[in-house]
């Protein structure tokens, strides 16, 4: 069902017994709102990778912290990003997949501690488990 996502709409419209909804909006394509059935509501953006097609889908917040308004400028602002080459869900997942502090201490114990005086592995030590 494709209709102009509101603040009234997207405040009104009742969750599904079970699974979610998709509203579609009319103004920006790809826009739309989903609505869970445990209530939850969120502004989303669908699109699709410009290199191989793969359908994406990003979440750009919640209903109840961001109007109708400010969540479709953001899906313009986004879809002219990922017009440009741009993939924000597969930016955001090799984000999450960065080395963390954790990862990169125990490469720094692993690679270089070996090479290091004893009192300047003491002292790196304590530093890191600080």
């Amino acid at each position: 069902m494709a209709e102009k996502i509101t603040d009234k709409l997207a405040k009104t419209t009742v969750a599904p017994d079970k699974g979610s909804r998709l509203l579609w909006d009319i103004e920006v394509r790809g826009f739309g709102l989903r609505i869970t059935a445990a209530g939850s509501k969120s502004f989303i953006l669908n699109y699709r990778r410009k290199a191989d097609g793969l359908e994406r889908r990003w979440t750009i917040g919640a209903a109840g912290d961001w109007t109708t308004g400010a969540a479709r400028e953001e899906a313009k602002r986004l879809k002219r990003l990922i017009d440009g080459g741009a993939d924000p869900v597969g930016e955001h997942n090799s984000d999450r997949a960065s080395p963390t502090v954790g990862d990169l201490c125990a490469r720094f114990t692993d690679e270089y501690f070996p090479r290091l005086r004893a009192s300047t592995r003491r002292d790196y030590e304590t530093a890191i488990r600080r």
